[in-house]
């Protein structure tokens, strides 16, 4: 049976809040305060009950009168709650246990989830960790100072799922890629695994903080080259498999979440470049398993 979300997120809130009222310097401030401020304002308004009902019946409490009483009205109501402190302990006793028991129970199984997504998270990097074609560039023009490429760009099975024309200042064009570290420690074997995703492309005369995005991503900000068809999918559900998938794609996009996440150790940039000789000129980039491109002319692909 599954408890609700709703539920699950008030008992999560209440127990945080209970433990932090209770068991924190601020929170117990918090608690004294509040019981100091009605122990002032209830001896108040009865003393202004009692000045209320003088007055009905002819006479007028004077001010130290109703200071005095104010005294006395604190101290009996003060006297009244410490008399009750034991059944208050050990309620707030009680509370504590169950807060912390809560809280207990929601580490464990924040830690077996992520334990689990880890997991998969690995298992979605070993069907990325190939060597395939992702893109076929064509020299289209080509002169002294300036180029046109034309990059169609392949999906895993190497159809050619998008295409983009960019031109060039230059003679030689750089394609730039991040590599992730995801190196994790098998007890069978030590796996480690360098992902490399390219995104940009600049020449020779172009910095590569001014390079053009060029590889395309489906609406979920997934590479279109990292998609695979469902019987192609092994050791999870292929809905999971997606789902961890955009998360990675997520991930690898902002570094410090990723090392907080514990999926990726580090990351550094790699670029790969030609120089044309000639208009009709044709390159397949390549990722390769061991980390890194291959930019290789048509004729050796």
């Amino acid at each position: 049976m599954t408890i609700p979300e709703f539920i699950v997120t008030a008992l999560d809130v209440v127990s945080r809040g209970f433990l932090f009222l209770f068991a924190s310097p601020a929170g117990l401030i918090g608690v004294a305060g509040i019981l100091l401020l009605w122990l002032v304002i209830s001896s108040v308004l009865e003393i202004l009950q009692q000045q209320r009902l003088a007055q009905a019946a002819g006479s007028k409490l004077s001010f130290m009168e109703c200071l005095f009483r104010g005294g006395l009205v604190f101290v009996e109501k003060a006297a009244g709650f410490v008399s009750v402190i034991p059944v208050l302990v050990l309620a707030v006793f009680i509370g504590l246990s169950v807060s912390t028991l809560t809280q207990s129970v929601f580490e464990l199984q924040g830690f077996i989830k992520n334990a689990r997504q880890i997991q998969e998270l690995k298992t979605v990097l070993k069907h990325l960790d190939q060597q395939y074609p992702i893109a076929r560039i064509t020299v289209t023009h080509l002169n002294v100072d300036s180029m046109d490429l034309d990059i169609g760009f392949y999906d895993y099975y190497g159809n050619e799922v998008a295409f983009r024309r960019v031109s060039l200042p230059g003679t030689e064009f750089f394609i730039d890629s991040i590599v992730c570290n995801f190196a994790y420690t098998e007890i069978e074997d030590g796996s480690k695994i360098n992902l490399t995703i390219p995104y940009k492309i600049f020449s020779d005369v172009m910095a590569p903080e001014t390079g053009i995005n060029i590889f395309p991503v489906d609406q979920t900000g997934v590479p279109l080259v990292y998609t695979r068809n469902s019987e192609d999918i092994y050791g999870m559900e292929p809905d999971v498999f997606y789902e961890r998938l955009q998360e990675l794609s997520s991930l690898i996009s902002n570094e410090d979440s990723a090392r907080q996440a514990g999926v990726v150790r580090s990351t550094y940039s790699n670029a790969v470049h030609k120089r044309p000789d000639s208009a009709g000129e044709v390159f397949i980039l390549w990722t390769l398993q061991s980390g890194g491109m291959s930019l290789v002319p048509f004729s050796f692909e």
